[in-house]
């Protein structure tokens, strides 16, 4: 049932969101939260982009681009829409600016063209991409689309036995267009080195006419001098997966899942034949370049587990070569690292989605059980503090260092490494000097990141809070917020240090911080797992303005979610007020808790009809209530000079939206207005 409003409520906005500028913005922010956490139906994500392909819509660019971005769809996305996204790849040219042709801008085509990368995975596969393989192959004459269109080609190219077992791929690779890949590295070798490796490995492996024989060599002599760096052909996107399986609610199909072990097989084994495609191949890959600590040092090959550990030992035979240790972890994507926890039918473990990510592992355990000491000294001299230095000079080249820290305690976040510098900047102790602002500051100290490895010690780092909670408000920083956030949750359970920390946040809580106002909800969703008589009421009761913001913002989700918090308040004071009566906190509480009823429930609803709707619920929930005579009320209709409805039609409308609200899954402001019909006439009659 459920799933039917959320399918609606899409659809509902997206009717109006291709017609109605001027409410775009407050159209989008409720379409995303829903595409991210509920994904689109292929129908829905065929008119978004039917939308963004027509060259006529009068949607900006800007509004196309945005809609480009939560293009989640929780079905395979078929032949047809693939197909329409690749015939808008266009350019201008004489022939079309005569005619008076329109194209699709480009930075449109660059993000739509990504969009087939990222989504290769959630694409139902057909015979038919087998007719398409040569137009694909056309569009890599478009400069700007060349590096995403030829990773779509190659993926397409590693799959034709799976589409059509009879596919002779000699019939695509023929001399014309193997010499175009040489031009198209020739002219720009950043987007074309994953062409250039893949068809030069095609070459390697096919008998060769006279013809190409030559091109064979050309290939050879170019890849002779060519560094190869890491992830040519594209890594699985661990976050957008993520995503896409948990959207599916438990009915994940086995073709997608087929599809992520294609696909982290293809990426792997193109990655791995990168490196050994040319005469380098015995060479042992270089991550990390010549420095007056760092030297010259190269990580082991991967043969084997035991292989690798015995030649990184010798590796790190000295106590400087720790260090260089810090370097390699700060080229990994923390995103890789971190478990992705999807539902117990998804058998693919995308935690080492980078092919060599558990080799890591092992470096990063041989690190703590032999040069841990080393690390911190080298850290220490290249930062260039003494011991009882309490001043540290930031630059934006030392960035990777702070990244790094965080790559290792992320390897072992349940027993994480204490280091003496961050400590001391959280402490308080350290000072830190940057010729910069405060958010380009933190970025380069990782804070972030690096703040959820805080142990519950409130009191302790009281005054480092302070200051980032401060910054965090200023700036509406979302990294920050949301790394605050993982640590109230870490916190949960030490209850002290979680009142403090969450009276702190909200302390300094504006109405201007509304780009945050998601992750500040996620707080008070939190307080459940309290026991009641641990939380402090200052903790417990939202502050009045954040209150009304909160309503202002006319966002169902967190309307849903801040009525859920004050229903909860109100089972806090019948299971726990009674014990403390004459507390003057409680009393205060009482009062505060009995005024944010009747004045939530005067701005639901009221005794008397304004002149536009009764009910001060957003547009959104109202666009999904179908027409009723009976009720034309919702739809805006009376005016001054409609009789005002009687008594009865009044309460046979609240019980009409209390019915919808409950369908539609929006039990948090469902029970508040229920719970609340009883103490509010309670409250008035005693007044």
């Amino acid at each position: 049932m459920y799933k039917d409003y959320n399918i609606q409520r899409v659809d509902t906005i997206l009717e109006r969101i291709f017609d109605d500028l001027d409410s775009f913005n407050d159209l989008f922010e409720e379409l995303e939260g829903l595409a991210i956490e509920y994904g689109l139906t292929l129908l829905q994500l065929q008119k978004i982009i039917n939308e963004i392909v027509n060259t006529n819509s009068i949607l900006k660019i800007n509004h196309k681009s945005k809609l480009i971005s939560i293009l989640y769809c929780n079905e395979l996305i078929d032949f047809d829409t693939i197909l329409k996204i690749i015939c808008c790849f266009k350019i201008p040219t004489y022939y079309n600016k005569k005619l008076k042709i329109k194209y699709l801008h480009q930075n449109l085509q660059i993000k739509l063209s990504n969009f087939l990368v990222i989504n290769f995975a959630n694409i139902k596969l057909d015979e038919r991409y087998l007719q398409i393989l040569s137009l694909i192959f056309d569009t890599l004459h478009i400069g700007y689309l060349r590096y995403n269109m030829g990773l779509f080609l190659i993926y397409l190219l590693n799959l034709t036995f799976e589409m059509d077992p009879y596919y002779n791929k000699n019939y695509f690779f023929n001399y014309k267009k193997l010499n175009m890949v040489l031009e198209f590295y020739e002219f720009n070798p950043k987007t074309s080195l994953h062409l250039l490796l893949y068809f030069a490995d095609y070459l390697k492996n096919v008998p060769k006419s006279d013809l190409f024989h030559m091109l064979y060599l050309k290939y050879t002599m170019i890849l002779e001098n060519v560094k190869i760096p890491n992830n040519t052909f594209g890594k699985l996107q661990s976050k957008h997966v993520y995503i896409l399986t948990t959207m599916r609610e438990g009915r994940i199909e086995s073709e997608f899942l087929k599809n992520i072990q294609i696909y982290i097989s293809i990426v792997n084994n193109l990655n791995g034949m990168s490196l050994k495609i040319n005469d380098k191949s015995g060479r042992k890959r270089k991550f990390i370049e010549d420095d007056d600590i760092i030297g010259n040092f190269q990580i082991p090959q991967i043969y084997s587990e035991e292989r690798f550990q015995n030649e990184l030992y010798l590796s790190l035979k000295r106590p400087n070569d720790a260090f260089k240790s810090l370097l390699i972890l700060s080229n990994l994507n923390i995103d890789d690292i971190n478990v992705i926890d999807v539902i117990e039918e998804f058998p693919i473990d995308v935690k080492y989605s980078n092919i060599s990510l558990y080799y890591f592992t092992l470096l990063h355990i041989l690190i703590i059980q032999r040069n841990i000491e080393s690390l911190v000294y080298n850290l220490k001299h290249i930062l260039k503090l003494s011991e009882d230095s309490k001043l540290l000079t930031v630059t934006k080249d030392i960035a990777w260092i702070f990244k790094g820290i965080g790559v290792f305690q992320t390897f072992n976040a349940e027993e994480s490494q204490s280091w003496d510098i961050i400590e001391d900047i959280f402490e308080s102790k350290m000072m830190v000097e940057f010729a910069g602002s405060d958010v380009m500051k933190y970025n380069i100290l990782n804070i972030p990141y690096l703040i959820q490895f805080m142990k519950p010690q409130y009191d302790k780092y009281e005054q480092f809070l302070t200051s980032i909670v401060k910054h965090t408000m200023e700036n509406n920083n979302k990294a920050m917020i949301n790394g605050l956030v993982y640590v109230v949750n870490k916190w949960k359970n030490s209850y002290y240090d979680f009142n403090k920390l969450v009276q702190l946040i909200f302390k300094f809580f504006k109405s201007e911080n509304c780009k945050i106002l998601n992750e500040l909800m996620k707080i008070y969703s939190m307080m459940k797992d309290i026991p009641y008589e641990s939380i402090e009421i200052e903790t417990l009761i939202p502050k009045s303005d954040f209150v009304l913001y909160t309503y202002s913002t006319k966002s169902l989700n967190n309307l849903d979610k801040l009525m859920k918090h004050i229903v909860y308040c109100k089972s806090y004071y019948t299971k726990y007020g009674n014990q403390h009566l004459e507390d003057p906190r409680m009393k205060i509480f009482k009062k505060m808790n009995n005024s944010y009823i009747i004045d939530l429930c005067n701005l639901f609803w009221k005794d008397s009809l304004p002149e536009t709707t009764q009910l001060l619920l957003p547009f959104e929930f109202w666009s999904n209530l179908k027409e009723d005579e009976k009720f034309n009320i919702l739809n805006n209709s009376y005016t001054r000079e409609t009789p005002p409805p009687s008594e009865l039609e009044i309460e046979q409308r609240k019980l009409y939206v209390l019915e919808k609200l409950k369908e539609q899954s929006y039990t948090g402001i469902f029970d508040f207005l229920v719970g609340s019909i009883r103490s509010v006439q309670s409250a008035m009659e005693s007044m």
